[in-house]
């Protein structure tokens, strides 16, 4: 979901579309979930979108992916200043 995320808004950036914007924030609403119920804040890499229900993946012995943290934190900063 968070490449979903970072393509519309760098289509947004590009081209500046309402409705890119309004289906970003939801996604964003969604994707904030994944932060819930976590021991240290970090988002975890498995996300219901419809019923936010989250976890890790077990092949990494359930910690989270810091490309990932990295990458969501780009685009929450970006999608709080739009």
């Amino acid at each position: 979901a968070i490449r979903y995320l970072g393509g519309m808004l760098g289509a947004h950036a590009l081209r500046p579309d309402p409705m890119l914007l309004e289906k970003s924030r939801d996604l964003g609403e969604r994707l904030l979930r994944g932060f819930h119920n976590t021991r240290l804040g970090l988002p975890q890499s498995v996300l219901n979108l419809r019923t936010g229900e989250s976890h890790n993946h077990h092949w990494n012995g359930g910690f989270s992916i810091l490309a990932e943290v990295g990458s969501i934190q780009l685009e929450f900063a970006y999608l709080s200043r739009i």
